[in-house]
């Protein structure tokens, strides 16, 4: 009995520290973006960076609560065509 006792307590004790860890987990939103320029082209550079830090603002982080995949055509239109139909 006393067995029983101490295994169900030490299971309840983990269990209850586990519980706050799971509630706290979000989960992770994903963004697909379509442009024609990626971040690293000098001329789009300042809109992306106008881009991450509002998002940043309304409290999403690339890598910490947010994904962003991109796709970007290189200013071209039939590679812009090819990324929307795949």
């Amino acid at each position: 009995m006393k067995r029983r006792s101490v295994v169900g307590l030490v299971g309840g004790a983990v269990l209850g520290a586990t519980l706050p860890l799971l509630a706290q987990q979000q989960r992770r939103a994903r963004i697909g973006i379509l442009a024609s320029f990626p971040p690293s082209n000098a001329g789009a550079a300042p809109l992306w960076t106008r881009f991450y830090a509002e998002l940043e603002s309304r409290g999403w982080v690339e890598g910490r609560n947010l994904a962003i995949e991109g796709r970007y055509t290189e200013g071209s239109a039939t590679a812009q065509d090819r990324s929307c139909s795949s």
